[in-house]
């Protein structure tokens, strides 16, 4: 008994030192976390105690004992991943097992210190390890890192506080086991590590997607057009369009060297010329570019606009450089070409995640490609190097000989992305004689067009917004395109409305003889190139578009399809934007970003961004998954490893009323079934239905923008977007909403968590009613069914989940 209040008193040093986790992540007090907690502790000094009591050290009987009970809270654990108690149980009897193997193999001392250091950090990383091949690796990598610390730290004052409570056999007096039994463990610890590393590498896109019928990759969008689109042709002009481009590059009071160069290119004055010669030499002279990248290779993609702009600038002006100032130029382009063949220490992070070994080049975007391609291409390259240019690029055949669009899931990146492409036209310009390469180039501004919203605002999702006016114009140009001209125009139009500015972008060269038409496009599925950079992966379902016109008043809904790809986030079946005129429906991506992580991994992006932040459905973590958040307090009691793709079912995409039906299949037991029915000039209404296991709690999340003037305490029917120009209604029998406002700086965003009450089964109706709607009564009508009726001076609508 007396053994038992010691090892009772003993455990609450290591749970204080969890419950410091848990409060320092901002975590509430909780009850359970911290019993669980101080359970878990116990059992592990008590396992430890088992095979190490005083002066008896790995006595056969408790061996055996705790070796029957952990390989049954293995198999307890197996069978049932939701058991975090199997779990907890594994990993205390685990912890005491290789505890017991180090004070029975090694002598007093610093070895045996030093011993349980290493296991102690064996311990962190299987976890953690453990925990993200269950868990998809959805986590930021750098977070797991952080895990490993305070786990290896968690475990280690276990081994402590047993030393310091039992005590340890002499050399003489404990069993003795041959060393060769250390090699057991090591070898497992290997083999567990290779797996680990072999499952990171598969877990970025999966080797089959769902198919479509009537999707191919000579035809990846399947949408409908309006029966009678207006042309308003005439609205805009090319040449009026390339001018308002200009100014609103001229207006940017952020301008950099390559916005300096776009200017004295295009415009061909003199001012701007000199401007643009004083800018660059100062960057020459301090060799910009040319230093260690560290953890943000981006830096390659710049100098590649520097050096286009300063090729083009000097067939126009071939004395602006003299020719001490050009060989200036031509040494710090070596050294370019030089750093970008360097391998750093980046570039085994990639090299991990893309399954080659690392180059130097930076391969998302494609900007490495980009720029050794335009380095060949203007005869910029260093002598030296040309042989391992041309290597690098004939062993990663990328742009528009390889896809139509960035395999990355943000928009912003596609506009780079084409730029990249284009660099690499310059250096093989027989590439668009291919009539797939020139399929893949019209794709990939169609791609751009098929996702923009009526009234030509930014596209944002993960999180950054991009204006399409200078990527259009640029489709316009190289298409001869008269709608991508439209949507240039459009989207000028907007920056006026909201002072907006533009940045610079390359392949931009003259006035076009065009005029706009509006675009005939309505309402698409899109499915796009996946994989990695250096990996072609299939053809894969992406977003889904509803859209009832082409006007600024017109509504437009983006829903997202998939979790793959380098920079992904965790939005599978999850709405990007519910738009009219202004925001409705919004992605929280405010978060802030963290100064100890490495720079290129420290912004709100990508992983970063939780499941709990957008628009869909989420689950509660369990097992293995709940059990380490429950330890360290790392994120939030939401599992974040959503599946790769949302199945569509169905997409009816004609019609007065379209309709979207898409499946999220088998996420910790739950498959979620999304159904969207757009109205033209009507209500929007979305049907969430999801089954799943009785215990975890399940929920679908909501993130309106709202006035701030108007925020009421209803949860049911209520306001939305920032004049409040529309209505957002809730309908459910079973379950619960709970609401909470978020500030940032002019936006409100109100926050929206439904959870049914009895566990298992899920159903929401969640109505969006436009100006002309917003009086009408809304009913929910037969909830087993989710059968609704919308009603508003004599006209009704009867909709329903089938």
């Amino acid at each position: 008994m007396t053994r038992f209040f010691r090892l009772a008193f003993l455990t609450l040093i290591p749970f204080a030192y969890l419950e410091a986790l848990w409060f320092l992540n901002g975590n509430p007090f909780s009850a359970v976390q911290s019993v669980f907690c101080y359970g878990l502790g116990l059992a592990g000094l008590a396992s430890l105690w088992a095979l190490c009591p005083g002066l008896r050290c790995f006595r056969r009987r408790e061996c055996f004992l705790l070796l029957s009970i952990t390989a049954v809270g293995g198999l307890w654990a197996a069978l049932f991943p939701q058991q975090v108690l199997a779990w907890g149980l594994l990993l205390a009897c685990l912890t005491g097992l290789l505890f017991g193997l180090v004070n029975a193999l090694l002598p007093s001392g610093w070895r045996r210190l030093l011993g349980a250091a290493v296991t102690a950090l064996v311990l962190g990383l299987i976890s953690a390890g453990a925990t993200q091949m269950m868990e998809r690796f959805a986590e930021e990598e750098f977070y797991v890192g952080v895990q490993v610390v305070f786990l290896t730290g968690w475990f280690f004052l276990i081994w402590i506080f047993a030393q310091v409570g039992f005590g340890q056999p002499s050399h003489s007096e404990r069993l003795l086991l041959p060393g060769w039994i250390l090699s057991v463990p090591i070898i497992a610890v290997v083999g567990f590590g290779c797996l680990l590393f072999r499952q990171y590498q598969q877990t970025f896109y999966p080797v089959n997607a769902p198919p479509y019928r009537g999707i191919s990759a000579q035809n990846p969008f399947l949408c409908s057009t309006f029966a009678n689109p207006p042309s308003q042709a005439g609205l805009y002009s090319g040449d009026q369009v390339f001018a308002r481009i200009v100014q609103k590059v001229a207006d940017n009071p952020q301008k950099r060297t390559s916005e300096i160069g776009m200017l004295a290119f295009l415009t061909g004055d003199e001012t701007w010329r000199q401007e643009f010669h004083a800018a660059l030499l100062a960057e020459v002279r301090t060799g910009q570019y040319t230093g260690p990248a560290n953890s943000v290779k981006y830096g390659q993609f710049d100098v590649a606009l520097r050096l286009y702009y300063f090729t083009k600038i000097r067939q126009q002006s071939p004395a602006l450089f003299s020719d001490a100032e050009q060989a200036e130029v031509s040494a710090w382009l070596h050294a370019v070409n030089r750093r970008a063949l360097t391998v750093e220490w980046v570039d085994w992070l990639y090299a991990t995640a893309f399954s080659e070994w690392p180059v130097g080049p930076y391969l998302n975007q494609d900007i490495g490609a980009g720029l050794l391609s335009l380095l060949e291409a203007t005869g910029a390259s260093d002598p030296a190097l040309s042989t391992k240019n041309r290597a690098f690029l004939s062993s990663h055949p990328v742009g528009w000989q390889k896809g139509f669009r960035n395999t990355d899931d943000a928009m912003h990146y596609q506009s780079e992305w084409i730029s990249n492409a284009i660099f690499q036209v310059m250096d093989n310009p027989g590439l668009l004689e291919q009539a797939s390469a020139s399929r893949q180039r019209e794709l990939a501004f169609a791609w751009l067009l098929a996702q923009a919203r009526p009234d030509g605002s930014p596209i944002g999702y993960n999180p950054h917004s991009f204006s399409l006016a200078s990527a259009a114009y640029l489709g316009a140009e190289l298409l001869g395109d008269s709608r991508l001209l439209w949507l240039a125009g459009s989207s000028l139009d907007y920056l006026d409305r909201s002072g907006g500015i533009l940045w610079s972008q390359p392949g931009i060269t003259a006035p076009l003889a065009l005029q706009a038409v509006a675009p005939e496009m309505a309402n698409c599925l899109l499915y796009g190139d996946s994989g990695l950079p250096n990996q072609a992966g299939p053809l894969a379902p992406d977003k889904i578009v509803f859209r009832s016109g082409w006007d600024p008043s017109d509504s437009y809904v983006l829903l997202n399809l998939r979790f793959s790809g380098w920079h992904r986030y965790k939005a599978s079946n999850s709405i990007i934007s519910i738009y009219q005129q202004e925001p409705w429906i919004v992605e929280d991506t405010h978060g802030s970003d963290l100064g100890w992580l490495p720079v290129g991994r420290s912004q709100f992006r990508d992983k970063r961004i939780p499941r709990e932040n957008l628009n869909g459905l989420v689950v509660e973590k369990t097992g293995l998954s709940q059990m380490i958040y429950l330890l360290t307090g790392f994120g939030t009691r939401w599992a974040q490893d959503v599946p790769a793709y949302a199945e569509v079912e169905r997409f009816a995409p004609e019609g007065e009323i379209a309709e979207s039906v898409t499946i999220l299949r088998d996420w910790n037991g739950w498959t979620h079934r999304r159904k969207i029915v757009f109205v033209t000039d009507g209500p929007i209404v979305v049907f969430d239905q999801a089954a799943g296991p009785v215990g975890p709690d399940a929920g679908i999340t909501w993130h309106a923008q709202v006035s701030a003037d108007a925020v009421t305490d209803s949860v049911q029917r209520f306001a939305v977007g920032p004049s409040g120009s529309g209505e957002m209604v809730l309908l459910y029998e079973n379950g619960s909403v709970e609401a909470k406002q978020d500030i940032y700086g002019s936006e409100t965003i109100r926050r929206l968590m439904y959870t049914p009450t009895a566990g298992g089964d899920l159903r929401l109706v969640t109505v969006f009613l436009g100006p002309e709607w917003v009086e009408a009564s809304v009913e929910l009508v037969d909830a087993a069914q989710q059968v609704v009726a919308i009603r508003l001076n004599g006209r009704e609508l009867i909709l329903s989940m089938q």
